[in-house]
């Protein structure tokens, strides 16, 4: 693994442990943020997909 995906990993733990990023996001944001290709726009998104998916859930 390079640091950049190192880096991608450790920050996508901490958001899915705060339940601020899903599980099934994961790959996507992973490869964006790597590549530096995550914009304000992708986290909005990814953010409030989390959050209404918790709220289907109950969490």
């Amino acid at each position: 693994m390079n640091p950049s995906e190192e880096l991608a990993a450790k920050i996508l733990d901490r958001l899915e442990k705060k339940q601020l990023v899903s599980g099934s996001q994961r790959k996507r944001i992973a490869d964006k943020l790597t590549q530096g290709k995550m914009k304000q726009e992708d986290w909005q998104a990814a953010i409030e997909f989390s959050l209404a998916e918790g709220e289907k859930h109950g969490s």
